[in-house]
Order: structure tokens, then C-alpha cells, then sequence
């Protein structure tokens, strides 16, 4: 190995390298450390080697020199074609590491390692490279190996390392900062990073577990005609499929019914341009929507219809239904076709329960842009062209997840619309809705999404109300004619009618609490107008009654060891919650598991404790639906386990909790706390 910038005279004049001083090693086979000149390879071969790593620094747009360039000999590599070059990288820096061989045909990939834990690998080709960036926390330099691996022990090798501060903007070749912005979580497998040529493919295989989903996310330097990422299986047949175009981020995402044999890959397939790229692969769990055969998408889909369906009750869809992944703050444009002398309502959801900021926005060939309104969880935004022709379609969220997005069409008279040439405005019409919840509904929480409408002078509109006997309704119903038509609203269970209220302003409001569970229905009717119809907007609010869980005392009052396990960590763990079961106590072997069935509330997030006694040392606790599906789970090596729902049940059922004991023997206890009022 040669360090230039040392006191080697001769390396130093033939490459003077414009680098820190950094203390830098290679191991041998054997593990000692040996620095200096080690045959083969000469100043030629050496110079070359530098000009190359000077070119990729095309690729380090923003970043300088760290330290000294290393080469090292074939002679310098151990058995295995493997060597490995020490570094101290510093707190608040991105850290890029290059590599290359001399000789032609030999391929070196890269892993960057701390603390013997590889994270961070490069695929293989003639040259190689990997990121690290040090938070400005850390508070002190980080010892980071650099292995370098060989297809072949031949010729010579060069490593060089260059940085950029951490709060600077990345660059368009910062792949692998871009890709932790936007995927923030820890990946399930070290980033990877790779080089592939136009229309190539490259590939990166990952292990598999059946009844969990997995995620890919891929961020490309915006290489001319982007990458397309596929999830394949282990003999190349593609089983998900995205687009990158250009430098903007894609996801794809796959949910294995069972292990898959060989495994799965993630192919990146670059456009005509080629590039650089970094990826990961991230462990999304079992996640409880995917019930019934459906994926993500199609659950968000089908959320997507019902929301439109109930806005839109006399429009169609118009089958532009599509669903995908977005990272945070990303966005995806669509071509939609559309037809003139009719109205287009395009709505979009994201998987959130907090909506994850989705929004739309719809482009027409000329004039100006519309801007979607947000209506619960959901984006919408309406279009009424004069003419056939195609509008871009913008979709974007704050939050990475699934998004769905799909558009109803109807002739002008079809409902209430915002903008265009439609009678009834749909801006005027929610707003009236707003302002009634705020003043029948406040504290409560909305029990569906909004349902839109028209109706003829003397109708009736009939909206169905699913109606639960733990909570208690306020039904409201606005009109366009505010003030200046009557408006009875109905509320019926099985149907006798439960509530009525008969009103002069345009508007009413019934209330309810419902003494049995069931399919209900509201009725709107237009006693009086001065017009042939109006428009009508309907919601249904609710608030629980009582909680339908019991409530226990932490630790069940009792003063052993495994109790005051429970109680400590539920005060750092589950804040706020409260035990909703006794201790639940069991005593295993090593190897062997425990089961309860626990009669749990749909709609309430859990956090599940469990711990054991001294001679207890490692837990697992698993969470399983009604259905058998898992939901939840705690497989980290402690005595102590704590499972939290991040997906919260959404349905009452007797879920199972498994305990396991993987190291150790003896006595245990868990119990569940809850989220709840």
C-alpha cells in the first residue's frame, strides 16, 4: 500500500495530492497492519489510477478532498481479494468514498462498516462508491472501515474519500442524502449504492418473510430518462413496478404471502441516460390493512371510490383509478384525458389516518391551474372543460406512503361544483356544512366522509348511516338555500325513525344515541323551494359513549419483581395510557411460547408490556389479529418487550398475544395499556 502525502519522497513527487493528513491502513490476511510500498504496480500504473479517481469526482459535485488517496496492490489484498482501509470521519459531514482498479476487467464494490456492522455497500463494477454522513450530534469523529473487495487479484486499486457539510443542499448526485431525507426510518438492509449504464439493468436481491410487506425506495441523480424499479422474484418475474423520472425518488411495494424461495430483488433499469443510484429496503411489518386479498392500493382505492361516491352519488368513474408510493414531500404527475361539456372530480388518498398532506392539482393545456380543496382525508378537485383534451393531473403528500387517485364524470347538473358553469357551487355548499358542524358538532369527530347531492322540490334523498350503540350522533343537513327553503331530516334504525327536525333556514340537525348497532338511514327532504332542485350536503358526526374497555391498575397492585417491571416501563413507554387487562402470567423454558386471546376495542392504539424475572433474558411478544394476521411485534434481545401499534386495530375481536422465550427460563407477566379518553 502506498499513503501518499507520507514520507515516501517517490510517491510523493510523482502524484502530489492536494489531501488532509489522515492515518490510514490496510490489513493483510493475517490482520496486521502494514503500510508503505508493496511491490508491483508503478508510477504510470499509479497515475492512471489517480486520473481515474479524479474523473469520478463528476460525482462529488460540492464535496473536497478528506484525505489521502491510498492505492494498494493486488499483493495488499487478503486471500479472500479483500482489504480494508481505516478512517476517523467527523461529526456535522457527508462522507463519499470512491474505488477503482487499474486493470481492465476486474470489478470492486465497496462497504463502509462501523463497528464491524456494514452500513452502507456498493454494488460491483469498475468502480464503486459509498455514502456516510456523521449527524452533528454525534459529538465526536466515528472510526468507519472502507472493505474493499475484488472480482480478481490483479493490478493495483485506488480508494479516495471526499466530504460536503451536512447542512449543505444536496447535490443532484447526492444520491444517497436524498433517498434519508425522504425514507427517513432505518432500512431493513444497508443502503445500497450502484452504478448502471444506459438501458442496463442492475439488480440487488433482499431476504423475504412470509405475511410481511416490503418496501423499495430508489433515488436516481436524474440521469436522462430516469430508472424504472421493479420488485422481481428470484427467477426475474416482476411482481411490482414504478417509475423514477429523472432525479425524483420512487417507491414500490410488494406484500409476500409466503417466504419467497431464493428470496426477492429490487432491478433498477436506467433510461438512455444511465447514472448513479442509491436504495433500501424497508420492512413495512404485516400491516392490518392488508385484509381480505387486498393490498395497500387497493385498499386506498376502494377508499378513494366510496369518498367519491358519496360526494358524487350521480357521477361515474371514469377509470383512471391508479395507486403508488410516494416519498415525503414528493409528488407524481398524470395525463388525463377528458371530454367537453361535462364536469370531472378528481380525488386522492393517502394510507395516513392523518391524511399524510395529500393534495391535487389539475393543469389544463391553457389557463390557470386549479387547486384541489382538502375534505377530510381526502384532496379533490373539480374540472369542467369546453373542449376534449388532455390536463395534468399533479399528486403530492407530505408523508411517504400509498397514495390512490381517481376521477368521477357527470353532465353539469349532476351535483354542486367548484367553479365552472354548474348551477350549485360546491365551496358555498361545505362551507354552510362547516359552519353547522362547528355549531351542533363541536368536540365530536366525523363518523363518515360528507355526502353531496341533488334534490327535486318535494323529494327525498336517502343516505345510509352505519349507527354503533357505543357512540351518540349529531346528523346534519345543509342546502344552497339557506334561509329560504324547508328542510326535514329523518334518522331511522331498522325502520322505525329514531330523530326528526323540520326547518325553514335551509339547514337541519337531529341527534341521536342509538340503543342497538345496525345499518341506519337519514332522510333529506325539500319541503319548500323557490327553485325546481337544490344542492344538499349531509354529515354524520359522532362521540363514544363510554369506553367499552376496563380498566385496571397498572401492575395489578402487586409488588413483585416482574409487576414492577411492568409499571416502570409503562411510565416511560406508555404515557398517558391505561391497563385495560390484569398482569396475564405464564412461566416457559427456553425455545417455547405462550398464547392469550384478548377481547380488544377496534379504533384504540395499544402498547403491550411484557417482562420477566432475572433468569428471563430475551422476549419476543407478537400481536395477531382476528383474522391471523400480525400486526405488531417486539423481537428486540431484551428481558423486557414493549409492542406498539402503529398500525391501531381498527375493529373489535378477540386478538392473540404470543410470548416467546428465546434465551433463558422462568416466570413472566404482560399486560396491555391503552390509548384511551
Amino acid at each position: 500500500m502506498r499513503n501518499y502525502n507520507t514520507n515516501d519522497s517517490e510517491a510523493r513527487r510523482a502524484l502530489p495530492l492536494p489531501c488532509a493528513c489522515l492515518v490510514l491502513c490496510v490489513l493483510s490476511a493475517g490482520g496486521a497492519a502494514r503500510a508503505g510500498k508493496e511491490g508491483g504496480g508503478g508510477q504510470g500504473e499509479d497515475a492512471k489510477l489517480v486520473a481515474a479517481l479524479q474523473k469520478l469526482t463528476k460525482h462529488a459535485q460540492g464535496y473536497e478532498p478528506f484525505s489521502d488517496a491510498v492505492i494498494m496492490t493486488a499483493a495488499a489484498l487478503s486471500s479472500a481479494n479483500r482489504a480494508i482501509r481505516e478512517s476517523d470521519v467527523q461529526p456535522g459531514w457527508c462522507y463519499r468514498f470512491f474505488a477503482t482498479a487499474s486493470a481492465a476487467g476486474v470489478d470492486v464494490s465497496l462497504d463502509l462498516l462501523e463497528g464491524g456492522r456494514v452500513f452502507a455497500h456498493s454494488l460491483p463494477g469498475p468502480w464503486a462508491f459509498a455514502d456516510y454522513c456523521v449527524g452533528a450530534s454525534a459529538g465526536k469523529s466515528v472510526k468507519v472501515d472502507a472493505r474493499l473487495d475484488a472480482s480478481k487479484k490483479k493490478g493495483s486499486f485506488i480508494i479516495g474519500i471526499y466530504r460536503a457539510p451536512l447542512a449543505a443542499a444536496a447535490g443532484p448526485g447526492d444520491v444517497t442524502r436524498a433517498l434519508a431525507a425522504r425514507w427517513p426510518e432505518p432500512p431493513q438492509e444497508p443502503y445500497v449504492t450502484g452504478v448502471v449504464k444506459p438501458k442496463k439493468k442492475a439488480t440487488v436481491p433482499f431476504e423475504t418473510q412470509g405475511g410481511r410487506c416490503k418496501l423499495v425506495a430508489l433515488q436516481g441523480d436524474g440521469g436522462e430518462g430516469g430508472y424504472t424499479l421493479e420488485i422481481v422474484g428470484a427467477k426475474g418475474a416482476p411482481l411490482a413496478k414504478g417509475s423514477a423520472k429523472g432525479g425524483a425518488s420512487d417507491a414500490v411495494e410488494y406484500c409476500f404471502k409466503d417466504a419467497a424461495p431464493g428470496g426477492a430483488a429490487a432491478r433498477v433499469t436506467a433510461g438512455k441516460g444511465g447514472g448513479i443510484f442509491a436504495l433500501a429496503v424497508f420492512d413495512r411489518g404485516t400491516k392490518e390493512l392488508t385484509i381480505g386479498g387486498k393490498d395497500a392500493g387497493a385498499l386506498q382505492l376502494e377508499r378513494v371510490h366510496n369518498f367519491l361516491k358519496h360526494l358524487s352519488p350521480a357521477m361515474d368513474s371514469c377509470n383512471q383509478d391508479t395507486s403508488f408510493f410516494l416519498a415525503a414531500k414528493a409528488d407524481r404527475t398524470l395525463k388525463v384525458p377528458v371530454k367537453g361539456g361535462v364536469c370531472y372530480r378528481m380525488a386522492a388518498v393517502h394510507e395516513s389516518k392523518h391524511g399524510g398532506g395529500v393534495r391535487v392539482e389539475i393543469a389544463p393545456p391553457k389557463g390557470k391551474k386549479i387547486d384541489g380543496k382538502t375534505i377530510g382525508e381526502f384532496a379533490v378537485a373539480d374540472y369542467c372543460p369546453a373542449k376534449a383534451e388532455q390536463v395534468a393531473v399533479t399528486v403530492g403528500a407530505d408523508a411517504a406512503g400509498t397514495v390512490a387517485f381517481a376521477a368521477f364524470v357527470g353532465d353539469l347538473e349532476s351535483g354542486a361544483f367548484s367553479g365552472g358553469p354548474s348551477s350549485f357551487d360546491l365551496d358555498v355548499l361545505l362551507a354552510s356544512l362547516k359552519a353547522a358542524v362547528e355549531k351542533s358538532a363541536a368536540g365530536m369527530e366525523a363518523a363518515d366522509t360528507p355526502v353531496t347531492g341533488m334534490i327535486a322540490y318535494a323529494g327525498t334523498a336517502t343516505v345510509d348511516v352505519a349507527l354503533d350503540k357505543d357512540y351518540c350522533y349529531t346528523l346534519i343537513a345543509v342546502t344552497t338555500c339557506a334561509g329560504t327553503c324547508g328542510v326535514e331530516l329523518t334518522a331511522a334504525l331498522g325502520g322505525k325513525a329514531l330523530a326528526s327536525q323540520a326547518s325553514q333556514a335551509g339547514s337541519a340537525v337531529v341527534e341521536l344515541c342509538p340503543a342497538a348497532s345496525g345499518k341506519g338511514a337519514a332522510q333529506v327532504k325539500l319541503a319548500a323551494t323557490t327553485r325546481v332542485k337544490e344542492a344538499f350536503a349531509f354529515m354524520p358526526m359522532k362521540k363514544k359513549t363510554a369506553s367499552k374497555l376496563t380498566i385496571h391498575a397498572a401492575g395489578d397492585m402487586q409488588d413483585d419483581y416482574v409487576a414492577k417491571k411492568i409499571v416502570e416501563t409503562a411510565a416511560a413507554k406508555a404515557k398517558g395510557g391505561s391497563a385495560v387487562t390484569p398482569i396475564l402470567r405464564g412461566d416457559l423454558m427456553t425455545n417455547k411460547v405462550a398464547t392469550f386471546d384478548l377481547p380488544l376495542a377496534g379504533n384504540v392504539c395499544y402498547t403491550i408490556i411484557a417482562a420477566g424475572k432475572p433468569s428471563v433474558k430475551d422476549l419476543e411478544v407478537r400481536l395477531v389479529n382476528p383474522i391471523g394476521q400480525e400486526i405488531a411485534r417486539d423481537d428486540t434481545a431484551s428481558p423486557v418487550a414493549v409492542v406498539e401499534t402503529a398500525k391501531c386495530p381498527q375493529w373489535d375481536g378477540t386478538y392473540t398475544v404470543s410470548v416467546k422465550l428465546f434465551s433463558g427460563y422462568g416466570a413472566f407477566g404482560l399486560q396491555v395499556f391503552a390509548d384511551i379518553e
